[in-house]
C-alpha cells in the first residue's frame, strides 16, 4: 500500500495502482470481493455502500488508475520518435582523405544540417588507411531519402562538390547501412 498520497502521482506500474486501489478501497469501505462472496472487514468503518458513500469509494477506486493512465501517456508523448541512423564508410582514393575531410569540415557538414540530417560522430579508422566513417541521424527512413535528394540538389554542395574533384574524385566507394538502436543501448 502507498506510504503517501504523493506515491499515486509517480509512474507506476498498472498491477500496482490497482492492487493500491484495491487495499485503500478495503481500507475505507470496508469490503472486498472474493472468489464467491463479499467479505465485510471491520476497521472502524461501517460499510454502507449506499448514495454518496458509494460515489466515494468508487473514485476512491478509481483515481489511481486514472493518474496512472495520465502518466503513462504524458511519459509516452515525452519520448521522442526513434531516430534512424546512418553509418556511412568512404574509402578515399590515395592521397584524397585529407582532402575530403577537408570538404566535410569546411561545407558538408553544415549542409547536412540545412538539409535535416543530423551529424553524430566521424572516424578514421587506424588501420585503414584512406577511410573515413560517419554516423549520420534522420527521423525515419524516408525522411532520410528526401533529406539526401535535397542535399544532392543544393547548388551550394554542387558548387563545393564541383570544385573539390577539379584535380580528380575523392572517393573510390560508399558504404552505408541504416540501422536503429536496441532497448538495451546506453542513452
Amino acid at each position: 500500500p502507498p506510504k503517501s498520497n504523493d506515491q499515486l502521482l509517480t509512474p507506476r506500474s498498472f498491477s500496482q495502482n490497482i492492487r493500491d486501489a484495491n487495499f485503500l478501497g478495503l481500507l475505507i469501505c470496508g469490503s472486498r470481493q472474493t472468489q464467491t462472496k463479499t467479505q465485510h472487514i471491520n476497521f472502524g468503518i461501517t460499510p454502507m455502500l449506499k448514495g454518496p458513500h458509494l460515489i466515494s469509494c468508487l473514485l476512491i477506486l478509481l483515481t489511481p488508475l486514472v493518474a496512472s493512465a495520465n502518466i503513462s501517456q504524458q511519459s509516452n508523448a515525452q519520448q521522442p520518435a526513434q531516430m534512424v541512423y546512418e553509418l556511412r564508410t568512404y574509402t578515399s582514393h590515395p592521397g584524397k582523405l585529407e582532402a575530403l575531410e577537408n570538404r566535410f569540415r569546411n561545407h558538408t557538414m553544415a549542409l547536412f544540417e540545412k538539409h535535416g540530417i543530423i551529424n553524430v560522430s566521424y572516424w578514421k579508422p587506424l588501420e585503414q588507411p584512406n577511410t573515413l566513417i560517419y554516423l549520420v541521424a534522420h527521423p525515419s527512413e524516408l525522411e532520410a531519402a528526401n533529406n539526401w535528394r535535397a542535399f544532392g540538389a543544393d547548388p551550394e554542395w554542387q558548387a563545393v562538390y564541383a570544385q573539390s574533384i577539379a584535380e580528380g574524385r575523392l572517393v573510390a566507394n560508399i558504404q552505408r547501412v541504416f540501422m536503429a538502436t536496441t532497448d538495451y543501448s546506453p542513452q
